[in-house]
């Protein structure tokens, strides 16, 4: 859904390293979040919280057409219970169980290197500078297109 509405923006023939540009750094962003998080809470129950909002964002955007933005955040901090059940079906719960509970069980099976707290906020510090630095990178070239796209969103 982002990326239709981004092509509709920008047509990804004349855009392409632009459009590249804008997914590497949602990654990147996606990526700084879950290292800050990854310094106060064990790396599966981030990765665990990631794939629930992210079965829910896509549940909403997919099925539902709705885009998660600062307003909808506000509409659903606003949302009483009789509201919310409207919207909690079993469409929600089984793209929840497949793309978010099922990917998290799998975690279980996979061993995380044990490391003292230290060598792993070294670790997280090191990620944190390396996409603090790429993202300017990625901006730099395209500063004129990320406006008019921010401004434009």
């Amino acid at each position: 859904m982002f990326f239709d509405k981004l092509n509709a923006l920008y047509a990804w023939q004349e855009n392409l390293s632009f459009i590249i540009s804008l997914s590497l750094l949602l990654l990147s962003l996606i990526l700084f979040v879950m290292f800050v998080l990854n310094i106060l809470l064990p790396t599966k129950v981030v990765v665990f919280v990631m794939l629930l909002i992210a079965a829910m964002v896509d549940y909403y955007g997919v099925v539902l057409g709705v885009l998660i933005d600062k307003t909808m955040i506000q509409n659903v901090a606003e949302t009483n219970l009789a509201e919310a059940q409207e919207i909690i079906n079993l469409g929600l719960f089984s793209r929840v169980i497949f793309m978010a509970i099922l990917p998290a069980a799998l975690l279980l099976f996979i061993q995380v290197k044990n490391i003292t707290w230290l060598q792993r906020l070294r670790q997280q510090a090191i990620s944190i500078t390396m996409i603090m630095v790429l993202i300017p990178i990625l901006i730099a070239p395209f500063s004129a297109q990320y406006t008019e796209f921010f401004s434009s969103t």
